[in-house]
């Protein structure tokens, strides 16, 4: 007798089928559940390697045991005339047909079915997470202004990988910078979107925030080469869903959908356009866009993430060379390596340029090869080419929230303050959650003599997560001569080298003859490999008064980062 005879005759196969269908089911489940209960992302993987690890000892056992009416027992201790093989096998294929009907409804609902409100589908709308909506006109948020506005909320990582965060991420990106260019409708920019990403904030909170009248919310499922995603705008100021639609499709066609939603939103909110949208795709080549993707998603982590940026936007325009968005953010993650990850300007200059030069060859309405360019020539002590890159890529691209920020930071370390200020006001408006720019803008407006403002928005930018706004709390302290107050400022900061340093930095200004201790820390803080930084060691010469060793310290700050000359507006 053969092996696979013998295989049949013990209903091994057909075991083996039964379990690979119910595998397949309980995973689908497993995913189901996942979604509506919130569970982390290890939890597939781990219901999936149980089924692996079952597989084996499943067969093993169809092979050497029998299911007799008597009970389990050893294969060989039944006699085979008086073996129930035949009846399992029948059993086995009732079961097993049963499992079929169930996968292909589930095929079925999941192909067809569309997710709209569906509990749990609406990723900032969660009936766990909310308090119950009063009627419509209870809950009317107003709003300073009638323009049409819409903030775009980080898409929904639907899929059973959480390492697709990235997809969904790169794709609610995509679909603000699409609206962002439409004329008549204001978009915050994507750091003040993605703010609120994973928390469970109350829909028409985020709308006040962001001074919005309208949402764009959905989530993205990503498996193999399909993708589904589901899109819905709400008008915060009614509390009525104004569109809502599910698309299923080849992840070949992801740009196709992108213009059609933003389609779809101009047509909800009656805007008028020349035409339809019909954006030209980026790149053709998909995994170059994928790695794109994740490449932009490590990049606006900034730090140590940098470095995988680097790596993915690299494999991108190996793939596609002609790939200008990847040459463009490779050219930003160059250039800002010498912040954050202490790279030699000599080794990052010329990546940074010919990756720049690449861009902007590919295409010429993008800001970044002249950001760029500026930030280089600013690290350079080239500020009239600064100045003349940064203006350029401002009036190219006026809705580019980073661009206005850092033509804000370009006037203010010349010294225009009130020209600074409008920028870092406007970088509000687009960018109202943005720690980074009321940070900037504490500091304009505390150097033309408004404390009360500067102290109102540094704590803010402390608030939303930008401990370096503590700069400008301890300014205002220190010149008050209110040193308990500037201790207490001094716990927000997260870097601790420069902590140790700041806090003798205060103990010299309440009394000077403390000084010698600020340095005998910053080398005791060197001597451990914590090198603080040029910037960091300005800074601190800066706040001491300390004129000779602070004009020694600058021209290795700005070699670095040339926002040092801001200190001299002061």
């Amino acid at each position: 007798m053969s092996l696979y005879t013998e295989l049949k005759r013990r209903n091994v196969i057909k075991v083996a089928l039964a379990y690979l269908v119910a595998s397949w089911l309980v995973l689908q489940i497993t995913d189901v559940l996942m979604s509506l209960l919130g569970l982390p992302g290890f939890a597939g993987k781990f219901v999936f390697l149980l089924l692996v690890i079952g597989f084996i000892p499943v067969l093993v056992f169809a092979w050497a045991y029998e299911v007799t009416p008597e009970g389990i027992k050893r294969e060989s201790e039944v006699d085979r005339a008086q073996s129930v093989t035949q009846e399992t096998s029948a059993r086995l294929n009732r079961t097993t047909i049963v499992l079929l009907i169930a996968v292909a409804v589930m095929v079925v609902v999941d192909r067809f079915v569309p997710e709209e409100g569906e509990k749990g589908s609406e990723p900032f709308s969660q009936e766990a997470s909310e308090p119950a909506r009063e009627p419509a006109e209870k809950t009317r948020t107003p709003t300073p202004t009638d323009t049409p506005s819409v903030a775009v909320l980080p898409f929904v990582n639907m899929s059973s990988d959480e390492e697709n965060e990235y997809f969904s991420d790169g794709i609610s990106e995509e679909l603000l910078n699409l609206l962002v260019d439409i004329d008549g409708l204001r978009v915050p920019s994507r750091t003040s979107s993605f703010a609120f990403k994973g928390q469970s904030t109350d829909i028409r909170e985020i709308a006040r925030q962001l001074n919005v009248n309208h949402i764009l919310e959905g989530s993205v499922r990503k498996a193999g080469n399909q993708v589904r995603i589901t899109a819905q705008l709400i008008d915060v100021t009614t509390d009525t869903h104004l569109w809502s639609e599910t698309y299923d499709r080849e992840l070949k066609n992801i740009f196709a959908i992108q213009d059609e939603i933003a389609n779809e939103i101009v047509d909800a909110l009656h805007l008028t356009l020349a035409g339809a949208l019909d954006s030209a795709a980026p790149t053709e080549n998909m995994a170059a866009y994928n790695l794109y993707l994740q490449g932009r998603y490590h990049f606006q982590q900034r730090g140590p993430a940098l470095a995988r940026a680097e790596e993915y936007l690299k494999q991108a325009v190996e793939l596609d060379p002609e790939f200008a968005e990847a040459w463009a953010t490779l050219a930003l993650v160059y250039v800002m390596k010498p912040n954050y990850l202490g790279a030699a300007l000599e080794e990052v200059e010329p990546l940074a340029l010919e990756a720049a030069q690449k861009a902007e060859s590919l295409d010429l309405n993008l800001a970044e090869p002249l950001m760029v360019r500026a930030n280089l020539a600013a690290k350079r002590g080239k500020l009239l080419a600064q100045f003349k890159q940064m203006e350029q890529a401002t009036l190219k691209q006026p809705n580019n929230a980073l661009a206005r920020t850092w033509w804000g930071i370009t006037l203010f370390e010349g010294g225009y303050l009130e020209e600074s200020r409008a920028q870092f006001e406007q970088a509000m408006k687009d960018d109202p959650v943005s720690g980074l720019n009321a940070d900037w803008l504490s500091r304009v407006v505390f150097i033309q003599g408004n404390q009360e403002r500067a102290e109102e928005l540094a704590s803010r930018a402390i608030e939303l997560g930008r401990w370096a706004a503590f700069l400008t709390l301890a300014h205002i302290y220190l010149d008050n001569n209110d040193f308990d107050a500037a201790r207490d400022s001094l716990e927000v900061v997260q870097y601790d080298p420069f902590k140790r340093v700041f806090a003798r930095v205060i103990d010299a200004r309440e009394n000077p003859s403390r000084e010698p201790e600020v340095y005998e820390t910053l080398a005791a803080v060197k001597a451990e490999g914590d090198d603080p930084g040029s910037f960091i060691t300005s800074s601190i010469n800066f706040y001491l008064a300390n004129a000779e060793r602070l004009f020694e310290a600058i021209p290795e700050a700005i070699s670095s980062d040339a926002t040092v000359y801001t200190g001299f507006w002061t």
